[in-house]
């Protein structure tokens, strides 16, 4: 009995992907063990266990880019990687080699929004910069400049990638947001909605979110050794929408190097605006940025 017991114990303290809390972390299945690991991580600011799914590339060859993918709101991790066709399309582009060897980090946000939250208790938008980025890449042997990482999200995590990666771009070089939040937008016409008072306070902080907010951003200066990308549905909501429209607005006017895709018929799926071909067009334009800067150089 007393063997059977401590072989139970031992099976649980040595199982990688779980943790005393119950959380855990696993590569989708059907996806190539071999490329897809899966890592539960020990967030310092949040102060839990999160998933971190990493997918290396196809060729057996150091990474020369990375994309970091953020997720929507109440999905995970593997979100790009199982609805995006993103592995699919890494690989198509880095065989043809439009693409240098990619890998790509999906960590989990849950409902956070990607952003530091008003309570200054729920750090999301630090466990994206400063752990993942700063601290997670390294260890998995991903630290690359800034020019070679991109950071992309949708939904949710589309507000989330700009608003992080305009902020940070000594450490984001390439930016991709599929139908991103207008803050704004969605805070004016919901503003008791319990997602957004979580992250803004209740009542939620206008001021703050103008400051976080892109549009805002890019109208103050930032972005301008970035490539912005942005992909929205012309069905959706207003805060989805509309945003987009604006952010389209003021990436022009402030000259910042972008590139935009309206859906004609686009709703907020997968099926009708996030699918393969807003996926493709998002990674053909980074391989043309990175083809771009490469004859650049001396």
């Amino acid at each position: 009995m007393r063997s059977a017991t401590l072989a139970a114990i031992l099976l649980v303290l040595l199982a990688p992907q779980a943790s005393a809390k119950g959380a855990t972390c696993e590569a989708p299945a059907g996806l190539d063990a071999a490329r897809v690991t899966a890592h539960l991580e020990s967030s310092k600011g949040l102060q839990e266990e999160l998933c971190v799914l990493v997918v290396r590339p196809a060729v057996d060859r150091a990474p020369e880019l990375v994309i970091v993918a953020l997720h929507g709101l109440f999905a995970g991790p593997e979100q790009w990687l199982t609805s995006s066709a993103l592995i699919e399309q890494v690989d198509r582009l880095t065989e043809r080699g439009a693409l240098p060897p990619t890998a790509i980090v999906a960590p989990e946000g849950k409902a956070g929004y990607w952003t530091d939250w008003s309570d200054q208790r729920h750090p999301w938008g630090a466990w994206v910069v400063r752990e993942v980025a700063g601290e997670l890449l390294p260890r998995y042997g991903l630290a690359l400049e800034p020019s070679r990482v991109a950071l992309v999200g949708l939904s949710m995590g589309g507000f989330g990638a700009l608003s992080l990666g305009l902020r940070h771009p000594e450490t984001f070089g390439l930016l991709g947001a599929l139908s991103p939040t207008d803050m704004e937008l969605a805070t004016d016409a919901q503003p008791k909605r319990k997602t957004y008072t979580n992250v803004f306070g209740k009542p939620v902080d206008k001021k703050r979110i103008r400051a976080l907010n892109p549009r805002r951003l890019v109208a103050s200066g930032k972005g301008k050794e970035q490539l912005v990308l942005v992909a929205w549905g012309d069905r959706e909501p207003k805060k989805f929408s509309s945003g987009a429209r604006k952010l389209r607005k003021a990436l022009r006017r402030a000259g910042v190097a972008s590139g935009f895709r309206e859906v004609k018929g686009g709703t907020h799926s997968f099926a009708k605006t996030w699918g393969p071909e807003t996926t493709q067009w998002m990674l053909d334009r980074f391989a043309e940025h990175l083809a771009s800067s490469a004859e650049r150089e001396p």
